[in-house]
């Protein structure tokens, strides 16, 4: 009776996966996905070639495997190209269940970035002193909407910790704009000219007498102050968004078990810590294995973007202003004694 009645069950699963075999041709790639699932159920050795059915299982199968995501990426795209929200997410949802996460991804991190590159623009002129931190703050939170808005729904279907992969596209995306951004904001403040001009800068009430000979650009001669201090307010307050962008995705992007290194108030701290030495790095200094999300930001190109801004414009400016201001001090107090 045992061999009975396993004789019958290995006759009803041979059954069974040819019927899963025979439906799969036919069927569309909306039907044939659930039957690629049933094929796994089955091992391959239930199975001897026939006529109709020549390919194995294992073949068959990944030749299904095919032919859906062909279907799941067309559709995709057509779904996403016109902003169809309900079957994007279907179609999307539908990659993981055939064993395409990685693909799956891949669509949805160039949806993403088609949405980043579709924001609207930032009104107003680059002459503007706003114009260039508004546009920067435009850029971080749009990325940051779709982190928030979408993260749960990654992770759901795709699992725990891949949101990184779609974040390192959207990174992409993002030193490209920021790069173009400095660069025009550079060109348009004339930056090169003012850092020429500070460095040559002559201050009578600080410079030794035997080195006030040679070639200097004297106070009335150098830049105004308050256009130096007006691009060092911009340098600030692009460094200041990006700090509070960095510090966004670090939070959302560890995982539920990890401790945060600093409390929610330090966000919003005076002075940003743009050069990466935070809680975070410092850690990484002294030996501690590195957060993925925390190497995955701070190997960004963003973040050499603004600390090359901080290192070439903010630094050798702001010493120049103060530079200014204390000799412009010096000066009235000489006069005054006089």
């Amino acid at each position: 009776m045992k061999r009975i009645k396993e004789a019958s069950e290995r006759v009803s699963s041979v059954t069974e996966l040819k019927t899963f075999m025979r439906q799969l041709i036919p069927k569309t790639g909306k039907q044939r996905h659930g039957i690629v699932r049933g094929l796994w159920l089955y091992p391959e050795k239930l199975y001897a070639p026939t006529a109709d059915l020549p390919l194995p299982p294992s073949e068959t199968l990944a030749q299904a495997r095919e032919r859906l995501l062909h279907i799941f990426q067309a559709e995709f795209a057509k779904a996403s190209q016109v902003r169809d929200s309900a079957n994007t997410s279907r179609f999307f949802k539908l990659f993981p269940a055939i064993g395409w996460e990685k693909e799956g991804l891949e669509a949805y991190s160039e949806f993403v970035v088609d949405l980043v590159r579709g924001r609207a623009t930032v009104s107003g002129k680059s002459s503007s002193p706003l114009y260039y931190i508004q546009t920067l703050t435009s850029l971080f939170e749009s990325i940051a909407l779709i982190v928030d808005q979408h993260q749960p729904l990654v992770e759901k279907y795709y699992g725990p910790r891949k949101m990184l992969s779609v974040v390192e596209r959207l990174l992409q995306e993002c030193d490209r704009v920021v790069g173009g951004l400095i660069e025009s904001w550079e060109e348009e403040r004339q930056m090169q000219r003012k850092i020429q001009d500070t460095g040559n800068a002559y201050f009578s009430a600080l410079a030794p007498t035997q080195q006030r000979k040679g070639s200097y650009v004297t106070e009335e001669d150098g830049p105004d102050p308050r256009e130096v201090d007006r691009v060092l307010t911009e340098v600030a307050g692009m460094a200041g968004r990006w700090a509070l962008f960095r510090r966004f995705l670090i939070e959302h992007l560890k995982e539920d078990n990890e401790t945060p290194t600093e409390s929610p108030k330090d966000v919003l701290g005076p002075l940003p810590d743009v050069s990466g030495v935070a809680d975070d790095t410092r850690k990484q200094q002294e030996g501690a294995e590195v957060p993925p999300e925390v190497a995955l930001i701070e190997s960004c190109g963003c973040r050499s973007l603004i600390d090359q801004l901080m290192r070439t414009y903010y630094i050798p400016l702001e010493t120049w202003y103060l530079r200014s201001v204390i000799d412009k001090a010096g000066v009235t107090e000489v006069a005054e004694s006089l």
